[in-house]
């Protein structure tokens, strides 16, 4: 079935999750390694997501004035020059992955996949040249993971290998930047004081971009999700919306854009003489899916990939509940504040969208309408999003 374009952000003034509703749903009823999402929008014809920011000319250009300050300069190229000896990452992708949930594997992104260094811009610069001097001198840097939310960050069978689209996303940006890097399991909220304590030089965990997060540390959009609920597969209730979520007992992973949404919600029940929400928090997305299914929480709230892979792989002990709601902001990678890393990475997922290789992730793992045509750096920030 060929790919419906992916939906636009939303208007400035839309509340997170509170944008247009849209029903996302698979095309038929296939196993796991068939299954495609299909997102029809009810207000309007769907398009793909057209991002401001940075495209291939506008990275071609960044580039290329690099080069031309570097000539201009002193002549150093310590903030350009690969460490030599590279060894190999530590990393899940170049590890055996099992078979992916799409009907066809394309190669691991750490190895077939993608181009590596080659240039994708004028004059033989390649985003390589964009990273700091300082990461580079590193030898090593450690990237962290909340590896609990299939299909985006997992554990493999093998019970220590993280593999998933993200995993893959990360291992190809980092041969494109020729960088050595060893993947860490943390939770989801220790991940952003991990970068700002400099733990960590890349937090990748499906971050939604906001404000406040932007404050903190430096975001690159790789994707663009939407959110849902989910309820055990025997329960009839329905939710389509933050607002019928009044006196109910919710499950969110602490410090989750839904976490901070839910307590919103919360207020405005009791506001309007409602009982509040009940939400309760976990560390991990495995363990705030195992609530649901056990029935200690009533719905869970979570991304739109997440809820579909479990209601297609769980054995049917959960299922969506409603719509599925479009995010208005994407999902992005985090780094720390003002480090260079961002650029960078950024010119990264350019260079592996433009070369094919984020395509056959994205398919690899049937996340194909949260594709994005061209990275972003502080999506809020460049005022790609509503604040």
């Amino acid at each position: 079935m060929g790919q419906l374009p992916t939906p636009s952000p939303p208007h400035r003034g839309v509340h997170h999750h509170g944008g247009s509703t849209v029903a996302w749903r698979p095309s038929r009823s296939p196993a796991p390694s068939e299954r495609h999402l299909v997102i029809h929008m009810r207000d309007k014809r769907p398009r793909r997501i057209r991002r401001g920011g940075r495209g291939p000319l506008a990275v071609a250009a960044l580039l290329s004035a690099v080069l031309v300050v570097a000539a201009c300069g002193s002549g150093s190229e310590a903030g350009n020059t690969p460490s030599g000896g590279q060894s190999t990452p530590q990393t899940s992708s170049e590890q055996t992955q099992p078979s992916s949930p799409a009907s066809e594997t394309p190669p691991t992104a750490s190895s077939d996949a993608g181009s590596g260094t080659a240039s994708s811009t004028t004059g033989g610069a390649t985003p390589a040249d964009l990273v700091p001097a300082a990461i580079r001198d590193k030898g090593k840097i450690v990237v962290a993971f909340d590896a609990s939310t299939p299909p985006g960050e997992f554990v493999d069978t093998d019970g220590k290998t993280i593999i998933g689209q993200q995993p893959d996303i990360v291992a190809a940006v980092m041969k494109v930047l020729d960088l050595d890097y060893e993947a860490v399991n943390a939770p989801f909220d220790n991940i952003l004081p991990g970068l700002v304590d400099g733990k960590y030089d890349i937090g990748q965990a499906g971050m939604f971009a906001t404000t406040e997060r932007e404050k903190q540390v430096d975001m690159v959009s790789y994707a663009w999700d939407g959110t849902a609920f989910y309820v055990p597969a025997d329960s009839n209730a329905v939710f389509n919306s933050p607002e019928d979520l009044c006196g109910v007992d919710l499950a969110v992973q602490i410090g989750s854009a839904q976490d901070n949404d839910a307590k919103e919600q919360s207020a405005k029940c009791v506001a309007e003489g409602k009982k509040p929400v009940n939400v309760l928090t976990f560390n991990s997305g495995s363990d705030e899916q195992l609530a649901v299914q056990s029935k200690r929480a009533q719905v869970g709230w979570d991304t739109a990939s997440t809820v579909t892979y479990l209601a297609k792989t769980t054995n049917s002990a959960v299922k969506i509940s409603g719509d599925i709601m479009r995010a208005p902001s994407p999902k992005c990678t985090a780094f720390p504040k003002g480090n260079g890393m961002a650029a960078a990475f950024a010119a990264g997922i350019d260079q592996i969208i433009a070369d094919g290789t984020y395509d056959k992730i994205q398919e690899k793992w049937a996340m194909e309408n949260t594709k994005i045509d061209s990275a972003t750096v502080n999506p809020v920030e460049s005022g790609l999003i509503p604040g």
